[in-house]
């Protein structure tokens, strides 16, 4: 197993909220940001080295 230093492999994603996205009160849906979180775990699972996973 290789020592991975983290702080160099930061994935960093912007994503407009778009108001369909949102409530009547403006706040973000839970399963939108779950969605976002998805999709920005698998792009960094998808750098990482496989000898470190």
């Amino acid at each position: 197993m290789i020592k991975m230093d983290f702080d160099a492999n930061c994935t960093v994603m912007n994503e407009y909220v778009m108001p369909k996205d949102t409530n009547a009160l403006g706040i973000l849906f839970g399963g939108k940001l779950f969605s976002l979180m998805d999709i920005c775990a698998a792009i960094a699972v998808k750098n990482t080295p496989a000898e470190a996973l």
